[in-house]
């Protein structure tokens, strides 16, 4: 099975309890998740593109190149496109799921098999998103996971080498790394203006998390997460 990381999780959870899934299951992969783009802001994308939602065919977010631009194909079958610095950074990733902003597994930690970009890093250690030539970043969670990697690295299918830089894993992946380490403020945010409709983590771990955070960045994130909350935005 191929999904989102919540998917994985998900059918992983389903399977505890259903044994014939289970046994259908061989392999789980997943792919690094920033949140799923809305409905509003793939319109909003739509119509800086020029775009009305009567005439799209079909959207794709990112793709053909890497990182990729994300494309619009009209019922015409015309294409429209936008980088992936402008599409994501303007419009994309600042209007996700709700859920998609509690999300502390983006990074696919259930899957057999995760993979995510490797973006290169500028002088300022800053993520580099111009068009390139594609790397990945690939984790064998499980003994299956690194089996069939090994397997499909000798038959010629993908082509692996070691990674000895995990501490820059912070600086390439930013946002995945914030996201985990800041959790913890969201959540006493919200629990601070009453809600209760948020994941229910385990808050000793997120707090384990933050550890490497200062503890002015862990207050302004719940005073940020409470004002948006009051703002109607989450």
């Amino acid at each position: 099975m191929i999904g989102k990381p919540c998917d994985i999780e998900a059918i992983i959870n389903y399977t505890k309890i259903d044994e014939k899934l289970k046994k259908c299951i061989k392999y789980t992969m997943t792919f690094f998740c920033a949140g799923a783009p809305s409905k509003n802001a793939t319109l909003k994308l739509a119509e800086n593109l020029g775009v009305q939602a009567d005439q799209i065919d079909s959207v794709r977010y990112r793709g053909n190149g890497w990182p990729g631009k994300a494309t619009i194909t009209l019922k015409d079958k015309s294409e429209r496109h936008m980088e992936y610095i402008d599409s994501w950074n303007r419009i994309l990733g600042r209007n996700i799921r709700k859920m998609c902003k509690f999300c502390v597994n983006g990074v696919g930690m259930y899957a057999d098999i995760s993979c995510g970009d490797l973006w290169n890093l500028d002088k300022n250690q800053k993520p580099e998103f111009t068009e390139g030539k594609g790397q990945n970043i690939i984790f064998a969670r499980s003994k299956a996971g690194r089996d069939l990697l090994i397997e499909a690295s000798n038959k010629g299918y993908l082509y692996l080498e070691n990674y000895t830089k995990m501490n820059d894993l912070k600086y390439i992946q930013p946002n995945h790394y914030n996201m985990q380490t800041t959790m913890s403020g969201k959540i006493v945010g919200m629990k601070i203006v009453g809600c209760n409709l948020i994941p229910q983590y385990n808050i000793k771990k997120l707090f384990e998390a933050s550890k490497e955070i200062s503890k002015v960045k862990l207050m302004r994130t719940a005073m940020g997460t409470i004002k948006r909350k009051i703002k109607g935005s989450i």
